[in-house]
């Protein structure tokens, strides 16, 4: 890690808030948020007073913490900017992006909530489930380029080699027993849908080699429920590959295309790019 890592990664734990989901959704109130993804109501079937009480309590931590400040009328209360961006754009941004990966040495979950200026992470606290760390990790791109090293893509150049086409089915059950078979056996299985031995082998391969895995999931706000589009992705030692699954319940396919993370990283990026050209329409 370079010297500009360790600086970065500072700034990062420095502008970090760390909030309760009561917390956190008081805050967002306070901005006109009611759709905070990923996380149920705290106060469901709470009855008014209560919810005061609760308000009181959270205030108070709020105010400790330097969340909240009174201003010296001493009604009105306002937040510092660094927690006002990142309440605002976790309870407010229209494009988020769920993200969970895992590898031998991390394993993570949490949000990208997405704005033109900013990205803000979101993620569950290992100590204490009911608890969200938030902060700030830059431009899409810069959080796209940050997500890419962190999930561990293998550096690969652009090939010919085609997708791979089968079941969905089929695909999760060779993907379970990887461990069993040899590269061989599940080459040959593979290839029983398209018959092309060049990917077969390689996606064979790097499931039984597999360095990562994970899967995203991005959400777009249509001003009445979330739209979601979902894909997966597999990491060999030499080969990454995207999963696309069939959504409706009627459908069994799946394609596993072979994707440098120059591709990735264009795909997240004109994904971003055309939700926000939509959203000025």
């Amino acid at each position: 890690m370079t010297t500009d890592d360790v600086d970065k990664e500072e700034n990062k734990l420095r502008d970090s808030i760390t909030l309760d989901a009561k917390e956190l959704y008081f805050l967002t109130g306070i901005i006109g948020s009611d759709r905070l993804l990923g996380i149920e109501d705290p106060f469901r079937g709470y009855l008014t007073d209560e919810i005061a009480e609760e308000w009181d309590r959270a205030k108070s931590a709020l105010l400790k913490k330097g969340y909240l400040m009174e201003e010296p009328n001493g009604v009105e209360l306002s937040m510092p900017p660094h927690v006002f961006s990142s309440v605002a754009v976790t309870g407010l941004a229209k494009r988020s992006c769920w993200v969970r990966y895992s590898h031998a040495s991390e394993a993570f979950e949490g949000y990208l909530h997405m704005t033109d200026e900013m990205v803000i992470q979101r993620v569950r606290c290992n100590e204490d489930p009911n608890r969200y760390t938030l902060y700030e990790i830059g431009s899409v791109e810069e959080a796209c380029r940050e997500l890419i090293e962190r999930m561990r893509w293998a550096d690969q150049p652009e090939t010919e080699m085609t997708s791979v086409i089968l079941s969905k089915r089929h695909f999760h059950k060779l993907y379970e027993q990887a461990h069993q078979l040899t590269v061989e056996q599940m080459t040959c299985q593979l290839m029983t849908f398209d018959g092309e031995e060049e990917g077969a082998l390689a996606l064979a391969c790097s499931m039984k080699n597999k360095v990562a895995e994970g899967e995203f999931l991005f959400l777009v706000w249509n001003e009445q429920d979330w739209d979601v589009q979902g894909l997966a992705f597999i990491i060999g030692d030499s080969c990454n590959w995207l999963i696309r699954k069939s959504s409706k319940g009627d459908e069994d396919w799946l394609t596993a295309t072979p994707t440098t993370k120059e591709q990735f990283a264009q795909m997240f990026v004109q994904w971003n790019r055309q939700l926000a050209k939509d959203e000025g329409r």
